[in-house]
Order: C-alpha cells, then structure tokens, then sequence
C-alpha cells in the first residue's frame, strides 16, 4: 500500500461530514480506491459507497435509508473459485479510521441539532438534563478522537472495531436526545445509523460492534441477484423504531431514577 493511500487526515473526513453529510464524508474517504481496490477491501463482497459511484447494471442491494443518505450496498461479491486481482493489504482499516472519523463529524452536527432544538416551554430541569447529556457525548466524542489520531499511525484492526464500537453507543445516546423525533425514519439522526451500516461493510464488524442494521445486509444478501436492485422492505424499519423507542424510554427511567442526564460512560475509551 502507498503512504498516500495511508494517510488518514481526522481533521478533514470529520469536517466535510460535519459539513457535507454521510454522502460527502464515504466519497473522500473512498476518494484514492479504484474498483480493484474496492473489490479487495470490502468485507464478505458488500461495500457501502456514495451514489454516485455506482456503475450502470452494478448489483446492488436497496436500502432506503441508505438511499435517502445518497449510499448504495453494493454487491461485489466473486464468481466461487475467483479471487481479488489485489490483496486487501491494510485497506479495510484505513477506510475504518477514515470512517470513524466521518462519523464523529455527523454525531457532533446532530449535537448541534440538539442544542438548537432547546428552546423555551420545557422545565428548566428538562433543559439541564439534556445539557448533561450532550456534554457527557461531547466528552466521550473527544476522548474517542484522541484515540483515533494515535490509531492513524498504525491502524490495527481490533482497534478500529473498538473506536466504531464505542461510536455506536454514542450513536443511540444522540439519538435519544430528540425523543420520539429521533425515531422518525426522515429524522436527520438516520444519518448515524446509515454511517455504521457502512462502517459494518467495510469492517466485517456487524457482531464485534453489535450493530443494528448491519444483521439486516446480512440476513438478505445472499439472496441478491447480479444486477437486480432488490426492494428491502418495511420490516427493519419498524425493529428500528421498535428498537430506538425502546431505548428512548430504558434512557428516560434511568433519568428519572438517578435524577442526572448521563448515561455515556460506557462509550468512553
């Protein structure tokens, strides 16, 4: 692999995710692979790329979801006895970091959000709790980013499943920031949950980082016809809600239990 290709500017994929969205962040972060390296890198023959990306006739499996973050699934999966023109090299964990990057620029735009959304008409103790909680995410967030500059030097696997790991809780507690409009599938937050779906392509890590929607590309991929875009249908979407709602009222008695607004202490390194 080339140093070029190596290079992992946190500074840059965070921003233009901050900026730009889940779209712009997977383009600069699979800006220096060509299709052979694509073919190589990605986990088990999915790879999460920008729309933009995909070629006329390409297989790919439909996601709304993704679609609506400008992401396709594609299907590059090998003919049995074919193997990669390249080795995958240390491809996949320098895409990771790139992407753990990504998505700590769209989990501080969705703090943002959240801060922006407290106005007045709540209890002042509504307020405070909230504040808590997104400092507690702000903090967890940093520590994370200091661990993914020390990682960049050398990119070890385990490590980067790890960072995407400790990302995924912080996801869930941004989203149970905004209540029941985080649930909302055209809520911004989906964007988080599209970021670790294809942060789960790329790694393999769907059962390391115990991700939500990565058992769904699973469960339907092999069923996947070359060059047919396969309709998903409502049913990850509903264990989604299900699934968010669910942690949205666990998070709300926990409150109400301990009378403070944490709940992000496992995420931090």
């Amino acid at each position: 692999m080339s140093v070029a290709f190596g290079c992992v500017d946190v500074d840059g994929y965070e921003l233009v995710a901050y900026t730009s969205g889940l779209s712009a962040g997977l383009t600069k972060a699979l800006a220096d692979l060509d299709d052979v390296d694509l073919m190589a890198a990605a986990h088990a023959g999915w790879a999460a790329v920008p729309a933009q990306r995909v070629h006329e006739g390409a297989s790919v499996l439909e996601h709304r979801m993704a679609t609506s973050e400008g992401v396709a699934i594609l299907d590059v999966r090998l003919p049995a006895g074919l193997v990669p023109l390249r080795p995958a090299g240390d491809r996949p964990e320098v895409v990771g970091l790139r992407l753990a990057a990504v998505r700590i620029g769209l989990a501080r735009k969705l703090l943002d959000l959240a801060i922006g959304a407290l106005t007045g008409g709540r209890p002042p103790l509504h307020h405070m709790l909230l504040v808590g909680a997104i400092t507690d995410v702000l903090g967890a967030l940093a520590s994370l980013r200091s661990r993914l500059e020390n990682a960049v030097l050398r990119p070890v696997r385990t490590t980067v499943v790890d960072v995407h790991r400790r990302l995924t809780r912080l996801d869930w507690q941004v989203a149970k920031l905004f209540g029941l409009r985080g649930d909302l599938a055209d809520h911004p937050v989906r964007a988080l949950f599209v970021a670790e779906l294809a942060a789960n392509t790329w790694l393999g890590a769907r059962q390391e980082c115990h991700g939500r929607l990565g058992s769904a590309l699973h469960a339907r991929g092999a069923r996947t016809a070359p060059g047919h875009r396969r309709r998903s249908g409502t049913g990850d979407l509903r264990r989604w809600r299900a699934a968010a709602a669910a942690g949205a009222r666990a998070c709300a008695a926990r409150v109400l239990r301990s009378g403070r607004g944490r709940g992000v202490a496992d995420a931090a390194p």
